[in-house]
């Protein structure tokens, strides 16, 4: 980690030498698959965000410190809701219906994320849930994401869509410390739309001829829902250690609002790490978890009943309140004000999580020693959701329960041996077995006719029912293996080998081989790079293997029957078939080449490159199918799809010495995504074959293109002369009464390039750092446009106040006369923007109390700092939208770059201190 230094030897009996911070990784240990490496040895293709860059980010949950941190990982705030999942998609998407997610493993042990990446609360509208929100952002002391087959192979079955390794914090022997760390900080949107008062309002019912308000009353709806964002966050921890023990103890709390009221979170944390030397060979430990998030959580987005959603759909001129102060019914736009106040919207999750290990040392093996593992984990999973609307908002009440369990079970044994080879190479094998299960319970009830608004519970309603009952399990078993050879630190050598075994797949297809091998050559060490003063650190490596996916319904192979009162015949119990059998289900498979190198320069400049080709094969996918079969849809295995891309890693030590420290650092990637067949899919006019997702009625999936391609109507503006709306044909002729046959592929929602930039300038304990990110060349749909937009709509834009008049006119709503009024708001690419970005991330101002000087001998490190988080974003000239990170059906690989109505995210301020004793 420090610059090489020659010394002429004289006659001299002592020399006196310094040596100076170069600054080099590649000495770095990296957390990769069961076990750590030095990033000199590494073969494989590995992000690293360290406890520094973590602390940074002002983030509720993991996800969110990678975006613009590591190359080749797209990251989407599915929502500025609290709690919304994080759309990840490291190189790009590999799968179409089943799970598109990372898997995620914490110290050791894969999180269990049910298959699809996340758990949904009914009445939360399109954002699901954060799989990682229980996980305290204190308590993480490096994440890694392992991006190519050689880094992935060996959690094989889950590997195709990359690991992100989360490893908390560990004692070290020799010292004990106390910190802790306090924040405030506040905040608001990003962005919001412009929405007309009861005036504009009339202005434009009057020019096209529509009904005009009642009244003159105006109701600021969007101000009525909208608040100061506060957030406070503590945290108290503990921890150290000796030769024998070493431990770490981690409390904190989260007390966090949102700007939209109806959206607040309290989350509460709790963690111990502890390792004891039992004897010189026998070693045992425990890193447990445990937490508890409570959120008022009104329905998100895409709802009448969400906040900032009605707000905007709500009539200005409507008021929320009656004359003597009650409430008012507002119709089919919910009167969200009431349900904020006196509603009951309560969910609960609470997670336990952690495993146990005994590891034992055989010594002396040959030149070696072999070392054995076993480690038992678990990860207990559960929501509580809570709905009670009383008379005034519907009547005679309503109430809603659900409890949802999602435990997993796992069992992890290794035995690892190293040993030297000859005098100037080591060789290191690992063996290992596991087996995983996971069990998942819920019940859900509900009633209406409440004899009192107080009376909280369903049992209480005079008509309750239950809605839904469900219990579903699955199972993994795996062996593995892999092998390490290197050379004088010259020459890398590493295989890898995993054989899993699934419940998911039919009976002749449950096992799948995944594997990967790798080599590195590090010319830095070579003979011949000695006397060369140019590179400091060189490096070549290339791999290729296969990983695989299982996420998707856990009897997707199964001829599957259903019970219950849609199932009776002439009024006794019966069953029904709801899903055909599919024997022949097998693993989906993602085989990916990549060859790279790593290089510093003149000990200030750090890059790494990456050419990486994914190819899935044996695509799961969830097919529709006639309703004449009796049945809706079924999995099964059709498809391919590549993904091609580049990767780069930049960092600039400008500036290095006793008192200043500046560095410039960052990553841009680029890739490509194409289908390559689609065998079964549906076939379009023009011979394209494409599948879809019902739920979308923008996107699709097609051969020869992406898997985001958007089909639309194109549109082309007002005629300056006529003051019409105008649209193409498919054949590109202009018109004004286009129709669906008019639709052509209109562009995707995936990006040409991401990427992020970082910068530290540092003078003795003065700090200042900052983070952008970016992304350029994918187009969003904002379906809201179709709303906000529509002159006969519930409420307008005041956009449409722009509307053309008389002939030169460039206006952007069609003139009073017009006959294209009524079709104006039509889906199409008037709604299809630019999500190209530059955003601003953070940017934090500290200073490192110099407690030393002052004398102040039980304090060791004082630290206070100023933060701002997405405070500027730079967008596309033309974008309309709130905000260019959108994506409301959150992990739905189908549907990415749509929303409708998502809330925006958080513009914060943020002041805090950190001490540690």
């Amino acid at each position: 980690g420090y610059q090489a230094l020659r010394v002429e030897l004289g006659e001299a009996n002592e020399y006196n030498v310094k040596l100076d911070d170069s600054g080099v990784v590649m000495d770095e240990v990296v957390v990769v698959a069961y076990g750590e490496q030095s990033r000199r040895s590494l073969v494989s293709s590995v992000s690293t965000i360290d406890e520094k860059s973590i602390s940074n980010i002002p983030a509720v949950s993991p996800q969110e410190v990678l975006q613009g941190q590591a190359s080749g990982v797209q990251i989407v705030q599915s929502s500025g809701v609290l709690g919304a999942a994080t759309n990840i998609r490291i190189r790009g998407v590999a799968s179409l219906t089943a799970g598109g997610d990372p898997l995620f493993v914490v110290d050791g042990v894969p999180m269990n994320d049910n298959g699809n990446g996340a758990i949904s609360n009914d009445f939360g509208a399109a954002s699901t849930l954060n799989p990682l929100m229980n996980i305290a952002m204190e308590d993480i002391e490096s994440i890694s994401v392992l991006k190519d087959a050689a880094a992935a192979s060996l959690y094989g079955s889950r590997g195709s869509n990359g690991v992100v390794l989360i490893t908390t914090k560990q004692g070290k022997a020799g010292t004990n410390n106390v910190s802790f760390g306090t924040s405030y900080g506040v905040g608001g949107p990003t962005n919001l739309y412009d929405m007309t008062n009861t005036e504009q309002y009339n202005e434009i019912s009057n020019r096209y001829g529509f009904g005009t308000s009642p009244n003159d009353n105006f109701f600021d709806w969007q101000d009525a829902v909208t608040q100061r964002a506060e957030t406070f966050r503590a945290n108290l921890g503990f921890d150290g250690g000796n030769d024998k023990t070493r431990y770490y103890i981690g409390g904190a709390f989260t007390d966090d609002q949102n700007y939209v009221f109806g959206n607040e979170m309290q989350k509460y944390t709790g963690k111990m790490n502890l390792s004891h030397q039992v004897s010189d060979n026998f070693k045992i430990g425990a890193n447990v978890s445990i937490s508890r998030v409570n959120m008022d959580r009104i329905d998100a987005e895409n709802s009448t009943f969400a906040p900032l959603t009605s707000a905007y759909l709500q009539s200005p001129w409507v008021d929320a309140y009656n004359e003597d102060g009650s409430y008012r019914q507002t119709g089919f736009i919910a009167n969200v004000l009431a349900i904020n106040d006196i509603a009951l919207t309560e969910f609960i999750t609470r997670r336990n999580f952690g495993n146990a290990y005994l590891q034992y040392t055989i010594p002396n093996i040959g030149r070696g020693s072999i070392n054995l593992r076993s480690d038992w984990g678990i990860d207990e999973f559960q929501t509580e959701e809570t709905i009670r609307y009383p008379e005034e908002i519907s009547p005679g009440g309503y109430g809603y329960r659900r409890v949802l369990r999602d435990d997993k079970w796992l069992t992890t044994n290794t035995i690892d041996y190293s040993t030297p080879v000859g005098d100037r190479s080591n060789l290191t094998f690992l063996l290992g077995q596991s087996f995983e299960t996971a069990l998942r319970e819920g019940i859900a009830v509900e009633g209406t006719g409440f004899a009192a608004d107080p009376l909280r519970n369903v049992s209480s309603a005079a008509n309750p029912s239950i809605t839904s009952a469900t219990r579903t399990a699955w199972a993994l078993a795996s062996f593995f293996g892999r092998l390490q050879y290197d050379f004088d630190d010259r020459v890398f050598v590493e295989g890898s080998f995993r054989r899993d075994g699934s419940s998911r797949f039919g009976a002749d297809n449950r096992w799948g081989n995944f594997w990967a091998v790798g080599a590195g050559w590090n010319l830095s060490n070579e003979a011949f790079m000695r006397d060369q003063t140019f590179f400091n650190e060189l490096k070549l490596r290339a791999s290729y293997g296969l990983t695989g996916n299982e996420r998707i319904g856990n009897f997707a192979s199964l001829g599957l029957f259903g019970a219950g009162t849609v199932s009776d015949y002439n009024g006794a119990p019966g069953l029904r078939p709801i899903q055909p059998a599919n024997p022949d289900l097998k693993w989906e498979q993602t085989s990916q080449f990549d060859v790279g190198v790593n290089m510093r320069i003149k000990n200030f400049f750090d890059l790494g490159v990456s050419f990486w080709h994914k190819e899935t094969t044996d695509l799961l996918l969830n097919q529709t199918v006639p309703m004449s079969t009796g049945f809706t849809s079924f999995t099964q295995n059709a498809g391919d799809m590549t993904n091609t891309g580049v990767d780069i890693d930049f960092n600039f030590d400008v500036l290095r010495n006793q008192d200043w420290y500046v560095s410039i650092g960052g990553n841009v990637s680029f890739w490509r995504n194409e289908i390559t067949s689609l065998p079964d899919a549906t076939v379009d006019s023009d011979g394209n074959r494409f599948i879809q997702d019902p739920a979308s009625a923008a996107q699709r999936a097609v051969v020869g293109r992406t898997a985001n391609e958007f089909f639309l109507i194109r549109y082309n503006g007002i005629n300056s002369e006529t003051g019409d709306a105008e649209w193409l044909t498919k054949d590109g002729e202009l018109t004004t009464e286009p129709g669906q046959g008019d639709r052509v592929f209109a562009g995707s929602a995936i990006p040409d390039f991401i990427g992020g930039v970082n910068f530290n300038v540092g003078y003795k304990g003065l700090n200042l750092s900052g983070l952008f990110n970016y992304t350029y060349g994918n187009l969003i749909m904002l379906d809201e446009l179709r709303f906000t937009e529509d002159p006969d709509g519930f409420n307008r834009s005041t956009r449409l106040l722009d509307a053309w008049e008389q002939p030169g006119d460039d206006a952007f709503a069609p003139g009073a006369e017009s006959t294209t009024v009524e079709d104006f708001p039509q889906r199409s690419t008037s709604q299809l923007n630019d999500g190209s970005f530059l955003r601003l991330r953070s940017i934090t101002l500290s200073y490192d109390l110099p407690v030393s000087t002052l004398g102040i001998d039980w304090i060791k490190n004082l630290s206070i700092y100023a933060r701002g988080n997405n405070l500027w974003t730079v967008t596309a000239s033309d974008f309309r939208g709130q905000d260019p990170e959108v994506s409301d059906s959150g992990t739905n690989n189908l549907i990415q770059g749509e929303s409708f109505f998502v809330v925006p995210q958080r513009k914060m301020y943020t002041f805090g201190l950190n001490v540690t004793f």
